[in-house]
Formats: C-alpha cells, structure tokens, sequence
C-alpha cells in the first residue's frame, strides 16, 4: 500500500477563485464589473477555472491559456503571449 511506503503531509493550501489585475484598475471591485464585453479573463488550460469561467461568464470573453509561457499581459494590457511584450 502506498502510505506504508509514503509519508504524506497535511493538506496545507486551500485555494478559491481570485482574480488579478493591476494596481490602476481601482474601479474592479468584484466579478460583476469584469464580466462585461470590453474585458479578457485568462485561465489557464485543464484547470478548474477554466470550465467554471466558461459556465459564469456572460459577456467577457474567455482566453484560454496553454502553457505558463503564455501568461503574460501585453502592453496593451490585456492577456496575451510574450511575444507582445517585444
């Protein structure tokens, strides 16, 4: 059996759904105000956001993200690959 093998710790995270922005953003105060037809919201591929956003979203449009390489945010501000960054 694999506990007689293993030493498992305790579940020591505990994670929720967040959203990240940046500091200029004052006006993002919660789901309500990001989920309009102007916004992106990123998640990353195979995660449990993912499914979740694509169920609750009703406007925003939904970037899904294939690798962390990807993750980046472009000048423009919205999420994108980091050859935006150049």
């Amino acid at each position: 059996m694999r506990t007689e093998k293993l030493r498992f710790t305790k579940p020591h995270l505990a994670s929720d759904m967040f959203a990240i922005t940046t500091k200029t953003k004052h006006h993002i105060k919660g789901w309500e105000v990001i989920d309009k037809a102007a916004s992106v919201v990123a998640v990353a591929k195979g995660t449990l956001h993912e499914p979740v956003m694509k169920d609750r979203l009703k406007a925003a449009p939904l970037l899904v993200l294939d690798t962390p390489c990807c993750w980046a945010v472009s000048k423009s501000g919205q999420p994108g690959s980091p050859a935006d960054q150049q």
